[in-house]
């Protein structure tokens, strides 16, 4: 997800992005691998299990927003329209907690 975040980086005038596109692109592939592994949008992954199966959790756990986000990062920074669809998804599924306040 570290790489995620430099995706706007790579927007901008950043002279090394040559650097961080690989890191990138890696992570775009093992975010649309995730979301063929977990599917369901209400199942929102939240930490890795030692055998490299996602735990996930629901949509009022703290973290709840993390994958969603890191899909929209992976979609601005790949233009890949198979992210948007699964940033659309994911986000439609948190509907119902956003005035959550408990």
């Amino acid at each position: 997800m570290i790489a995620l975040s430099c995706a706007s980086v790579l927007r901008s005038d950043f002279s090394d992005s040559a650097l961080i596109e690989p890191p990138m692109r890696y992570a775009v592939e093992k975010l649309k691998a995730s979301v063929q592994s977990v599917r369901d949008p209400l199942k929102l992954p939240i930490s890795a299990r030692p055998d490299s199966v996602w735990k996930t959790g629901g949509m009022y756990d703290w973290r709840s927003g993390f994958f969603p986000g890191c899909l929209w990062y992976a979609y601005e920074f790949s233009r890949d329209d198979s992210l948007k669809a699964a940033a659309i998804r994911w986000t439609e599924g948190l509907e119902p907690v956003k005035n959550y306040t408990g």
